[in-house]
């Protein structure tokens, strides 16, 4: 994390969007899910898919910490980076940005997929 700091922010923050943090674009999907599994399925599943959810958390977490947080005394050789190239770092900035926004405003992808998605409803299930 001392020598190449957005990388790992980048890192911590898709992860983040991967187990639901809010302000992110996982936070509307594991939402969804979580609610469609308690109307579908009861109790039982819902608390199953947000345990997986914790453990994905817990994960990545310490994946993060074994990736950017070890001391640089403890580092394999090969693993030390000198910095960041101006590509990495924009990069890194255009997906921060990309996963804040779409966190924070999400309506229109989910007007987006919302009439593909009662077509598959309607195909898998027709008496409801």
């Amino acid at each position: 994390f001392d020598t190449i700091p957005i990388i790992g922010i980048t890192f911590l923050i898709a992860g983040l969007s991967i187990v639901g943090m809010p302000g992110t674009p996982g936070f509307d999907a594991v939402h969804l899910i979580l609610e469609a599994a308690m109307e579908r399925n009861g109790a039982l599943v819902t608390i199953a898919a947000a345990l997986g959810n914790v453990f994905a958390a817990g994960f990545l977490l310490w994946a993060f910490q074994r990736a950017f947080l070890t001391p640089r005394e403890n580092r394999a050789p090969e693993a030390v980076l000198e910095t960041t190239t101006p590509h990495e770092r924009l990069v890194s900035l255009l997906l921060i940005l990309v996963l804040v926004v779409v966190g924070f405003y999400s309506e229109p992808w989910l007007e987006l997929i919302d009439t593909p998605l009662n077509a598959l409803h309607e195909l898998y299930n027709p008496h409801e």
